[in-house]
């Protein structure tokens, strides 16, 4: 087998650096470049360039070189346009989608009646069985089941590949695989944006496959004891998960890392995520551990950074199961320069249509497609850029009928917000924006709509970089800002991994990037193409920790102002030193650093400790909360043992005053008036009220307004650009201040109380009430079964006599038809029914 592969690769590597191959492969790519920027197609491949180019395809995808492979699969999808129905190329599609495992592709590509020869139909069934999955219903490609077969055969393993390989798919099927001999299995997500979708899917996959008994959470309060449980968390609530005594003794088998390249970036939630994955490994002596990351080219670098042996433990993929075009517009000089993937440089082509500006050229492009996203820098800025679009194409004449789904959206989706909410309108013509702190309940319609091709442009943010599964025929990416001369390795994989979303399996067998701007604005394409996209991280964390003087120097005391990861990263120390010094037990963290300094570094930290008066503080309230200041710490140890402040109940003067308390420990708000609107809001949040109503209240109370420049102006309730920037200010309010740092803050106040007091002395937890926006245990139960505050809100107001809960408050029956009949077809209620039963 090794001298026949051996043979076919020498073969491939003659036929790809001949001079004929060259000439028909240039002369194919740049016709469907010039079809693709024209408004008439047109063919001027010969006949025998046809046939040559059929069997340079069938050859090359014999080898086992990625590389002659991905060649395969971009000259038979280049050819789909021009020749998609005859049948000499059917059979050639249908013969390399079965070799490279891509029986999915099938249903929207092959004609159901073809057959290939009998011994090609035999591999091809045989293959069908061996990689099916989920009750027949799915079958693995070739690479993932290649990785699948790695995470089977190994407890440690890493993986990377192309943003279109399908890794959450493959990623939740090998765990309900891995259910049969593990009780707890934990995913780590770097959104909550994602945990939402996981949810679903991870639910509705297992009732398929028939298995029983397994409680799926997304928050700690919702894990079960002794039953089997997949987990889905960030890294912050698995970071709570493990510091929680009541889940002491819960163990976890298995820990599976998504997107965990986000390792590299150098912030504060990549040290959590370090952190949660190192006390892990500590904790738990048999976990399995598994990190997916895309495009990287060195997936065993998290290997190395928590000192596993990674001989044989990790696999990049680079083959991609769609092929994608990139493209780099000139808006000056209407050139378009394609890269041409046989070359690996740029051709560069007239084109003749009459292009103006960007948004000529996505309405162009995008009216000839069913699905466009436009990437923005910012959340601002993309949804600016949306609604002059909507401008652009209103001015030009080019608006589309208006569709009667959409209508009703746009209907739904003003009724939650404003009447005078931006994205209503947008919906409405078949456009829209995503960004990160969209409300949950929208963000999920807008994805629906635009998978469903009911929306025709999404305007978005980098959310998409981290795992919002949208499958897109076209990407336009406006000019990356890079202050630079030369692209940092994170940009490098942004651009990638968005650029990756271009084109999905199963959807389309090819992707378009197109790179809007002048010549000056894409100087970095040659830097990013270099090395055919290969992206190597490290783990400057590791630097750190060997390299400990920035350490040292917050221990004593010679930092004025230390960058916010060198504090965090200190606080882990400082932690870890502590319960050294209480426990005898040296930490993993703590053997990370020289043996040399080691002694120092712990003896400095002990010194610290006792200078900064932490010495007798709550460990687990400090070690379970490292982006709180040393400072914050010892004052709420100080309010709580001396002053003893508690929330006693949750009227609005006692959470009122709570958070007048809070301020005064961790500083939320830097004036009165500011935490005044802060305590306003929450109160609503955690009443009850709609967002629609916070929203309102909002709006009739305020004085000025943050506008598009970041600068506050006198606020004008009659102008609409000021209302839906109200509108953004408040639901980021909610986002990342309420549901974020003033519930980091209320769990943090409350560990120190339970270590001065204990369980029945220490007043409410505010900070589950904050996270769920509800008091009523019922709504919370509602979140947890998978619906947002929205419908959980409208459904224990409205229609509560569809749901029963058992003795402990969860959900034990939920009648679907008659929710579905007294909501409504039309309501949100209705539509996450569908989504979640």
């Amino acid at each position: 087998m090794q001298k026949s592969d051996d043979a076919i690769i020498y073969l491939c590597n003659k036929i790809i650096s001949s001079v004929e191959f060259e000439n028909v492969f240039d002369k194919l790519f740049n016709l469907v470049t010039l079809n693709f920027f024209s408004v008439n197609d047109t063919n001027n491949i010969l006949i025998s360039e046809y046939k040559k180019l059929l069997k340079y395809s069938d050859f090359l995808s014999n080898s086992t070189v990625e590389s002659h492979r991905t060649l395969a699969l971009q000259i038979i999808t280049l050819l789909y346009k021009l020749y998609f129905n005859d049948e000499g190329y059917q059979v050639h599609l249908k013969s390399i989608f079965s070799k490279f495992g891509l029986f999915g592709a099938e249903e929207s590509f092959v004609k159901e009646e073809l057959s290939l020869p009998d011994s090609l139909e035999y591999e091809r069934n045989l293959k069908r069985l061996v990689q099916s999955i989920n009750a027949g219903q799915d079958i693995f490609t070739d690479s993932q089941y290649k990785i699948h077969g790695g995470m089977s055969k190994n407890n440690v393993f890493s993986f990377s590949g192309p943003t279109s390989l399908g890794k959450s798919f493959l990623l939740k099927h090998s765990a309900i695989k891995m259910l049969n001999n593990n009780n707890i299995i934990v995913f780590i997500l770097p959104t909550k944006a994602l945990l939402e979708e996981y949810h679903n899917d991870l639910r509705k996959m297992l009732s398929i496959e028939g298995v029983m008994d397994v409680n799926v959470a997304k928050s700690v309060s919702s894990v079960k004891k002794g039953v089997k449980n997949i987990l889905i968390f960030t890294q912050e609530r698995l970071n709570s998960f493990l510091f929680d005594d009541d889940f002491n003794s819960v163990n976890i088998d298995v820990l599976i890392v998504d997107e965990a390249h986000k390792l590299s970036e150098f912030n504060p939630r990549s040290i959590t995520l370090y952190k949660v994955i190192r006390r892990s490994i500590d904790k738990f002596s048999n976990l399995k551990l598994y990190f997916s990351s895309p495009v990287i080219h060195n997936p065993e670098i998290f290997l190395k950074t928590f000192n596993i042996d990674s001989d044989n433990k990790f696999i990049t993929v680079k083959e991609s199961p769609v092929t994608q075009s990139l493209y780099v517009y000139d808006l000056q000089e209407n050139i378009v320069s394609s890269y041409n993937p046989r070359s690996k440089v740029f051709d560069k082509l007239k084109v003749v249509e009459n292009i103006t500006s960007s948004y000529s050229l996505i309405s162009y492009l995008g009216n000839r497609s069913k699905s466009n996203l436009i990437f923005s820098s910012s959340k601002t800025d993309a949804i600016l850029k949306a609604s002059e679009f909507l401008n652009f194409v209103k001015r030009e004449g080019l608006l589309w009928d208006v569709d009667k789904e959409l209508s009703i959206e746009a209907d739904i989706v003003k009724g939650l917000i404003h009447d005078d909410y931006n994205l209503s309108e947008l919906m409405r013509h078949g456009i829209a924006y995503h960004h990160g702190t969209l409300p949950n309940f929208i963000r999920k319609r807008v994805e629906e709509l635009y998978s469903n091709k009911r929306l025709k442009y999404i305007f978005c943010t980098s959310t998409l970089l981290e795992g919002v599964n949208l499958p897109t025929e076209n990407i336009f990416i406006f000019p990356m800002k890079n202050k630079k001369s030369t692209l940092s390795v994170e940009s490098k994989l942004s651009f990638w991994n968005l650029a990756g979303r271009a084109g999905r399996y199963k959807n389309e067998l090819n992707g378009n990037i197109i790179c809007l701007g002048n010549r000056n604005d894409w100087e970095i394409m040659g830097e990013l193409v270099s090395n055919d996209r290969e992206v190597s991280i490290n783990n400057p964390l590791d630097e750190t920790f060997s390299k400990h003087r920035k350490i040292r120097n917050i221990l004593n005391d010679k930092t004025l102002d230390p960058h916010a990861v060198i504090k965090d990263v200190t606080s882990i120390v400082l932690a870890d030193v502590m319960g050294f010094k209480r426990h005898g037990a040296m930490s993993s963290v703590l053997l990370s650093i020289p043996e040399k300094f080691r002694d120092n570094v712990i003896e400095e930290g002990w010194q610290y400790i006792c200078r900064h008066g932490i010495r007798d503080i709550n460990h687990l309230a400090y070690s379970s909360n490292h982006r709180i200041s040393t400072e914050q710490h010892y004052k709420a140890w100080v309010y709580a043992k001396d002053k003893g402040y508690k929330l006693k109940s949750l009227s609005r003067d006692s959470v009122k005053d709570f958070i007048n308390v809070l301020d005064e420990v961790y500083g939320i708000r830097k004036t009165k008036a500011s935490l005044s609107q802060l305590i306003n809001v929450t109160y609503s949040w955690l009443y009850g009220d709609s967002l629609r109503k916070i929203i309102s209240d909002s709006i009739k109370y305020s004085k000025s307004v943050k506008d598009a420049s970041y600068q506050y102006v006198t606020f004008e309730p009659c102008n609409k650009e000021h209302v839906n920037f109200k509108i953004m200010e408040v639901i980021s309010t909610i986002e990342n201040e309420v549901t974020f740092k003033l519930e980091m803050y209320c769990a943090h106040y409350f560990q120190v109380l339970l270590g001065v007091y204990g369980e029945h002395e220490s007043g409410i937890n505010l900070s589950p009430f904050l996270e769920y926006g509800t008091m009523d245990v019922k709504t919370i139960a509602l979140q947890d079964y998978g619906f947002s505050r929205a419908a959980a809100l409208e459904i224990e107001k409205q229609y509560s006599k569809c749901v029963r809960y058992d003795e402990n408050g969860q959900i034990s029956q939920l009648n679907k038809q008659m929710l579905l009949t007294m909501a409504g077809a039309n309501s949100v209620v209705a539509k996450e029914v569908m989504w979640i039963v």
